[in-house]
């Protein structure tokens, strides 16, 4: 085998050897542009009287995030999906923990602690309000908020996950009078707010905030419950509960669950109205001024259980 080594020809030698051959060498290879032949082509294209060149328009994001005013994100996979099989459980299986809810509320024994005359106000009135509480005192601010609303033809208007889990919490807070705007606060938040809005000016519903869902971090308010009241004028009513005994559950908030016939205290705190043209630091000041009152407020509901 010869090491020797080898030497290739230069393209203008291989092209005089193909036309010597009789052989075409096939069409040159095009030569890259100059550097400065796009500087010329710019210059010629700004010269006086030819016409600018158009910018190309920008693209929305195909998933928005969840203040984006575009259309809602599609919802992440999770691996369950709607089968008839499940529509079927659901179908089942709502009716029986709405029985639940109603089971253990009736048999709770509950004493308003405190702001007795805020709530008999807002159910007396002919405004909504924002009812806002944390996410794991969902069982018994449900339990003992719907009823009493319901009772004076007064709907509740909840927000609901859109996935297939959030499903059969729609047929369960729908079969107790509630409505049910399907969005979720992380994903599609600007949609899910504007059909809770609807259902507030519309039909006089008072949407159910709990501030510091979907996911946590627990007993942190966000901006959700401000922002509701800013746009439709209702003003915020703060709710604290507190269970003598209750089963927790182990979810991210651990969910608490009143035992049947146990001692609950409930306080309500006044209401508060958010201005329509409040600035970013005095929404912010209002957050946090919030989350302050709420905590507060179920300390002193746990302590009137221990007296």
């Amino acid at each position: 085998m010869d090491d020797a080594p080898k030497t290739t020809p230069a393209r203008g030698e291989d092209a005089r050897a193909d036309h010597a051959a009789g052989r075409d060498a096939g069409p040159e290879p095009p030569r890259p542009p100059s550097p400065g032949a796009g500087a010329a082509q710019d210059r010629a294209e700004a010269s006086p009287g030819s016409p600018p060149r158009a910018e190309p328009a920008p693209t929305a994001p195909t998933r928005p995030g969840p203040l984006y005013a575009g259309p809602a994100p599609r919802p992440p996979a999770s691996g369950r999906r709607r089968t008839r099989s499940r529509r079927a459980a659901y179908a089942l299986a709502a009716p029986l923990l709405r029985g639940v809810i109603r089971l253990l509320s009736a048999s709770w024994r509950v004493r308003v602690v405190e702001g007795g005359e805020h709530l008999e106000a807002a159910l007396a009135g002919d405004r909504p309000v924002v009812l806002c509480f944390w996410h794991d005192e969902l069982v018994a601010g449900v339990g003992l908020l719907s009823r009493r609303f319901r009772a004076r033809g007064k709907p509740l208007a909840y927000m609901v996950s859109p996935s297939v889990d959030g499903d059969l919490v729609t047929r369960v807070l729908e079969g107790m009078g509630g409505l049910v705007a399907r969005g979720s606060a992380t994903r599609s938040g600007v949609k899910a707010l504007r059909d809770l809005y609807r259902l507030t000016a519309k039909q006089g519903a008072s949407p159910v905030i709990l501030p510091d869902g979907p996911q946590g971090p627990p007993r942190v308010m966000k901006e959700g419950a401000i922002l509701l009241s800013q746009l439709s004028g209702a003003p915020i009513l703060c709710v604290a509960t507190a269970a003598r005994a209750s089963w927790r559950l182990a979810t991210w908030d651990r969910l608490r669950v009143p035992l049947p016939f146990t001692r609950l205290a409930l306080a309500v705190a006044a209401p508060r109205a958010v201005g329509a043209t409040a600035t970013a630091e005095a929404l912010e000041a209002e957050r946090r001024a919030l989350e302050s009152d709420l905590l507060a407020l179920g300390e002193r509901a746990a302590a009137a259980l221990r007296r």
